[in-house]
């Protein structure tokens, strides 16, 4: 087993500047066609795990790790619902050993270091940004999806939802146009927060397949914490989730 660490070096800091709020996408950009096989495929993460239990606070019940997993487990009925296929970066139990990571990287001729997929009990964000980049050239990625909780506790009164992206990555506009879709079915305001290249978190800046981050709540907020911790309130926004990855790729 391997233990889920988001070093400094494999998740690099947030820009202070990313935008609050978002924008619209520009009118008539043109956003190229995923793929026209007649399937939807949605790649799922859930943040953490294998022993790094993620962030966490005396409101929240359980770990980042249980929440996420429990939520990606959530997102992927509602996709599936809606005739999506859905791949899972791991199911809580186990992940992707650094043999096969380095096989389908091998198969694909795709270049990694070596030194980030090695066969130890981490399972990190490169082995799984490199992991999804190889399973897309087996099958096409119509959107990756990671799931997070974040924690402020020298301030327990931010409480937003945060959905990051790479600015370079060729379907910006149809994640900015997922993201500002999806904030406003959220109850309270949301970071959107499109990355250059040295800041985008490194699951999300591999390949050429939409991939977003998003952050589910603060659970350093104890308003925050509370929803988390409600399975109605885990489902209705993993619902609305779900909606908007459908229409965002449709």
């Amino acid at each position: 087993m391997k233990k889920y660490i988001f070093s400094l070096l494999l998740l690099l800091p947030l820009l202070l500047s990313a935008c609050v709020g978002g924008g619209e996408s520009t009118a008539g950009e043109s956003i190229p066609e995923i793929s026209d096989d007649g399937r939807t495929v949605i790649v799922l993460d859930a943040g953490h795990g294998f022993g790094d239990p993620g962030c966490g606070s005396e409101y929240m019940v359980g770990t980042e790790a249980e929440v996420t997993l429990d939520m990606v487990n959530r997102l992927k009925d509602e996709l599936v619902s809606l005739g999506a296929e859905v791949i899972l970066t791991h199911d809580g139990e186990a992940f992707p050993a650094s043999e096969e990571i380095i096989d389908i990287c091998v198969t694909h001729g795709i270049d990694y270091r070596e030194d980030l997929v090695v066969e130890d009990t981490v399972f990190s964000a490169y082995e799984r940004g490199v992991y999804v980049l190889a399973l897309s050239k087996e099958t096409p990625i119509d959107m990756f999806v990671s799931l997070h909780v974040n924690s402020f506790p020298t301030d327990p009164t931010v409480d937003r939802y945060e959905l990051y992206y790479y600015e370079g990555n060729p379907y910006s506009a149809l994640l900015n146009r997922l993201c500002v879709a999806f904030s406003k079915r959220l109850d309270n305001k949301t970071k959107i927060a499109p990355l250059d290249y040295e800041n985008a978190y490194i699951v999300t800046k591999y390949g050429d397949y939409p991939s977003v981050l998003v952050e589910t709540g603060y659970a350093s907020n104890e308003s925050a914490a509370q929803k988390l911790n409600s399975p109605a309130w885990r489902a209705e926004f993993c619902k609305a989730l779900a909606e908007e990855i459908i229409k965002a790729v449709k």
